[in-house]
Order: structure tokens, then C-alpha cells, then sequence
């Protein structure tokens, strides 16, 4: 039910971006990386990388076979996930922020690098909601077990 929920939400978040203007402008895999290349390491050097890929399992199976304490180390890392996921956005759109500061007197049209800077919010924002499921039936699964 995961996929089908994320699938549903990816959708009408695409049909909804596709009403206000055209989808290309969405699109920025440079941000999508970014997002990506400061969350990763900080799971890794938290020690955590592997509890995080773990915690998509939980929502692939109906019954759970992970212990109490590896539920409660996936938790961790899906609330380090979703933490980094916003810190990275924000820090994206600060990098960005600064770049264009920069060439604020070029007299160069900066709206479009303002927007640009402001999708890497965007996605921390969007991967931060799809964590928020596994978030909440990992909690669901420990106080079954309570």
C-alpha cells in the first residue's frame, strides 16, 4: 500500500505542478543531488545508512520480523532522514540564495536562478512527506509489541 499511496501522491502532485506551469520547470537533477549528496553521508557517518534502507522493508511486508531495538534504529535514521532531507533543501536554497546575490548587478533577469534555488526546498519538502508513512508504521509496529 506504500507504493500505491506514494504513487497517488507523486501524481497529483505532478497533475497539480502541470496545471500551474509546464513540468520541465520542476525538474533539476543538480538540486535532486544536492538534496541527496548531504543526506547520504550524514546517514553513513551516523552509522545509520543501513537502518534507513531497511526501514522501506517494513512497508513491503505484512508481518514484522525486525527486533524492538531494530525498529527503534530505523526510526532513528528515518527522523535523521527526514531532518537532513529539510536541512538540505534549506541549505540548497541559501547556496543558491547567495549565487544569485551575486549577480544581482549583472542586471541579469535572476527570477528564473531564484526559482532554481528555491525546487531544492521543494524536494526536501516532497522526500520528507513520503518518509512520514514509514515514520508512522514503524511507531504502529513497536507499540504492537509494547
Amino acid at each position: 500500500m506504500y507504493l500505491v499511496g506514494c504513487l497517488i501522491f507523486i501524481a497529483l502532485l505532478v497533475v497539480i505542478l502541470g496545471f500551474t506551469s509546464s513540468l520541465l520547470l520542476f525538474v533539476d537533477i543538480p538540486s535532486l543531488i544536492l538534496i541527496l549528496g548531504f543526506t547520504i553521508p550524514i546517514l553513513m557517518a551516523s552509522g545509520v545508512l543501513g537502518d534507513f534502507v531497511k526501514s522501506f522493508k517494513v512497508m513491503t511486508v505484512r508481518e514484522n520480523t525486525a527486533s524492538v531495538f531494530e525498529l527503534k534504529r530505523m526510526l532513528l535514521a528515518n527522523a535523521l532522514a527526514m531532518a537532513m532531507f529539510i536541512l538540505s533543501g534549506i541549505l540548497g536554497t541559501l547556496i543558491g540564495a547567495v549565487s544569485i546575490m551575486n549577480y544581482a548587478e549583472a542586471g541579469v533577469n535572476l527570477l528564473p536562478s531564484v526559482a532554481i534555488s528555491l525546487i531544492t526546498t521543494l524536494y526536501g519538502f516532497v522526500l520528507m512527506i513520503l518518509l512520514i508513512p514509514i515514520r508512522v508504521k514503524i511507531k504502529a509496529i513497536l507499540l504492537s509489541l509494547e
